[in-house]
């Protein structure tokens, strides 16, 4: 029992490093002064999981997102990495809008 819970506290750990990272706090130290924690905290959550329901519970609620979706093992992406990206392909899209029709100007 306790090694099938080591073992989904550190699959949290690493999809928060994901979270983390493709949210707009982009580092463990600026996620942790906006979450309210010590970034040694987070950085012990990272490396060694969590096991504390309660922690996944207020992070989940923190990043809008359901608690399975921190314990899944799957690789999901979150809404923030999925917006940057549907942000960033209308930039791109734009931009190449922009430079045909500078090209068929000149």
């Amino acid at each position: 029992m306790t090694q099938n819970r080591t073992e989904l506290g550190k699959v949290v750990g690493a999809n928060l490093k994901r979270l983390i990272k493709e949210s707009v706090y982009r580092t463990q130290a600026i996620f942790a002064q906006e979450y309210g924690v010590d970034e040694r905290t987070v950085r012990r959550w990272v490396s060694r999981g969590i096991e504390k329901v309660y922690i996944i519970d207020e992070i989940a609620d923190f990043f809008k997102i359901d608690r399975m979706s921190l314990l899944s093992e799957r690789e999901e992406v979150s809404p923030f990495y999925r917006t940057f990206r549907v942000l960033t392909l209308f930039q791109n899209i734009c931009y190449n809008s922009y430079r045909q029709r500078q090209f068929i100007e000149n």
